[in-house]
């Protein structure tokens, strides 16, 4: 499998076909048949940090004398990575590899490296670190990750004190609509923080509302405006995006809602990406 550190995919299952749209990002490659099997010795070699404690190994190109052309039996970075190319430094870690290079090289990295278990760190581009930057931030990243009981049972508890406001608001703005009383954006949003201030430890939202009707919905992070919000009507969908920021925990709930009878082109929208979310 494909090593996609940030990439964000969607994949749509329609029938027996699997279609997967992705972002790229300046980390990965697609594996081809021309890449080295590298699989076995990063075992190998994560299996010796282990013993000896060690989170990253960092692999130079030059050796010993810090020589740029290497003898055979000195070139370990292109033995572990097979990318035979020049090359700064590659990085292993208990759970990635990563390789830099130079932007002339990057042809060629992409048929040699082994993309199945390494990250193509492409030097210059936006959003890649430096190799130092890179092996600070993993293992604050993997022990932020790791929660202890208590902060899992904030996490647990939170969430069902934020559904129990979460479910007061549908029911509160599905009366209205069904009473015919209008209801937009701005104002379905402030419903909902009032829903979730009532809730224990509750302390702010932990980031402005998207609350969007139709259109809206397609416009990546929306905020809407009182002039100017939409009304909440039964032939529109609605998007509702909220957190909020409990003493225990924090939550980000994302939910689609349709007060009407949606149509087919939506309950095929809605279901491709409820599959893809699996």
């Amino acid at each position: 499998m494909m090593i996609n550190i940030l990439v964000i995919c969607l994949a749509l299952l329609i029938g027996n076909l699997r279609f997967v749209v992705c972002q790229q990002t300046n980390y990965n490659c697609a594996v081809k048949e021309s890449q080295a099997n590298t699989t076995e010795k990063l075992s190998q070699l994560r299996a010796r940090m282990k013993s000896l404690s060690l989170y990253a190994y960092i692999i130079f190109s030059e050796d010993e004398h810090r020589s740029e052309y290497v003898q055979q039996q000195d070139t370990r970075r292109a033995w572990i990575t097979g990318f035979l190319g020049p090359v700064r430094s590659a990085v292993v870690t208990l759970d990635h590899a990563a390789l830099w290079i130079d932007d002339q090289y990057w042809a060629q990295a992409e048929n040699e490296l082994d993309c199945a278990n390494w990250l193509l760190m492409r030097q210059g581009e936006p959003g890649v670190l430096e190799l130092s930057d890179w092996v600070a931030s993993s293992p604050v990243q993997r022990t932020k990750a790791v929660k202890n009981p208590t902060e899992q049972k904030g996490m647990r508890d939170c969430g069902v004190r934020d559904s129990v406001a979460r479910v007061r608001h549908l029911m509160w703005l599905e009366n209205e609509i069904k009473n015919n009383r209008q209801v937009n954006e701005t104002q379905a949003a402030e419903r909902l923080e009032y829903y979730q201030s009532l809730e224990t430890y509750f302390k702010e939202i932990s980031f402005l509302t998207i609350s969007a009707v139709g259109a809206h919905a397609a416009t990546i992070h929306f905020q809407p405006n009182a002039e100017t919000a939409a009304q909440i009507t039964k032939d529109k969908v609605y998007l509702l995006d909220a957190g909020a920021q409990y003493l225990d925990g924090t939550t980000d709930v994302t939910r689609t809602h349709t007060f009407g009878t949606p149509t087919a082109e939506e309950k095929k929208a809605y279901t491709l990406v409820l599959q893809g979310k699996h």
